[in-house]
């Protein structure tokens, strides 16, 4: 896992980076005898201090309620009750993970109350995305569901988005890519900005295979470089 800029702070000061990792049935073959872990390619003469380290499983707060998986399709949408000690992005992820990571940040909001989010820096792209995987069982033509979010963006220019579930269709014949969520231009100034709508299920959905994701996709023709920096939440 590449610890890029989009992570870094300045010297001196702390900063969080988490990491998912999956073990292959090769890494776990008898004759492997252990793995390390370490931090390379650092210039000579740099100190680094590690504190609060975690290493563990995702617990259940990390995966859709077992009995329920249904009723909430994004767990820790949030952000609130994360694994990791509170800071690890699964089951969030990014479409560019060698730059960037949906890093959980937390803020002070004006009636005092703290609130943890989502933060997309370092992007390369309007398509760069967090992303969700979601269970294609909940997926049955003639459901609605409600989709929600809230959305604050870093540029000094209008963005708008949609909102983007796709995967392959089980058939083998392709991709399908739905916008079921189209959200209207938001100011840098306006800060934290919810949008909604509701989420229809049809056959289009019902023919995807178990890959079903969902990402935040920029519009192309407002977002380019110096891409913004994104913030996610609820």
């Amino acid at each position: 896992q590449r610890v890029n800029k989009g992570i870094v702070g300045k010297y001196g000061e702390w900063f969080t980076f988490t990491s998912t990792w999956t073990y292959e049935a090769d890494d776990l073959v008898d004759t492997v005898m252990g793995n390390l872990f370490y931090l390379e390619y650092t210039e000579p003469g740099t100190t680094i201090s590690i504190d609060d380290f975690v290493f563990e499983l995702p617990s259940e707060r990390s995966y859709p309620v077992g009995n329920d998986a249904c009723q909430e399709l994004v767990a820790n949408g949030d952000a609130e009750n994360a694994d990791g000690a509170g800071w690890s992005y699964f089951p969030m992820w990014s479409s560019r993970s060698n730059d960037w990571q949906p890093n959980i940040h937390v803020e002070t909001l004006p009636n005092g109350s703290v609130n943890k989010f989502f933060r997309a820096s370092n992007r390369r792209w309007h398509s760069d995305t967090i992303r969700a995987s979601l269970l294609k069982e909940c997926f049955v033509k003639g459901l609605v569901y409600n989709i929600s979010l809230k959305v604050r963006i870093q540029k000094d220019v209008p963005l708008k988005y949609y909102v983007q579930l796709k995967g392959p269709r089980a058939d083998g014949s392709g991709w399908t890519h739905k916008q079921p969520l189209k959200c209207p231009e938001q100011m840098q100034d306006q800060g934290w900005v919810e949008c909604s709508g509701p989420l229809l299920i049809d056959e289009d959905y019902e023919a995807i295979g178990q890959d079903l994701e969902l990402e935040v996709i920029m519009d192309s023709n407002q977002d380019t470089s110096p891409w913004a920096v994104v913030d996610y939440d609820d």
